[in-house]
Order: structure tokens, then sequence, then C-alpha cells
């Protein structure tokens, strides 16, 4: 849900979920060609932004994603947040 912060220990994120359900897919398998570099560069795994994860997120780091994830230069690309980085809080 947008505007929500929510706690959680294992992340994964993809794309057209329903779409699988629907052809009772469990995975999308990537193949090597759609993985994205600068993904694989920091996580060692072949997921792309469109299918990221399981990643378990330590409790001393977090991850943010932006609303225009297409666009968004996240955790995904750069790695998980320090919770000491963090310097303010969104109120709303």
């Amino acid at each position: 849900q947008p505007h929500q912060i929510s706690t959680l220990d294992t992340l994964i994120i993809e794309t057209n979920k329903k779409i699988a359900n629907k052809l009772r897919l469990n995975r999308f398998i990537i193949p090597e060609k759609e993985t994205e570099p600068d993904i694989k560069d920091k996580y060692g795994k072949n997921w792309n932004s469109d299918n990221f994860g399981p990643i378990v997120i330590p409790k001393d780091k977090i991850f943010v994603m932006g609303d225009n994830r297409e666009n968004a230069w996240d955790p995904r690309y750069i790695g998980l947040i320090n919770k000491g980085d963090v310097i303010g809080k969104v109120l709303l």
C-alpha cells in the first residue's frame, strides 16, 4: 500500500503475479539476457528490477522503494540502506 511503512524480514518483488497465478505458474524463470548487471553485481543473483528476491533484510538495514519504481535508483541497484544513515522521517 502506498504511504505505509512496514517492517519485514524478507522481500520479494514479482511483476505480473496475477498473470502467473492465472497461468498456474509458481515462479518466473528469467533468462540471463534479461538480468540487470547493477543488480547482479550488488547481490550476485540473476535478478532484474521486476523479479527481485527473496532477500533477507537485516535489522540494521532498510529497503526503501520510490513511487516510480521503473525510474527509481533504489536498494535494488545500490544495496540496502543503513538505518544509521536515515536522518529524517516522513509524516503523512
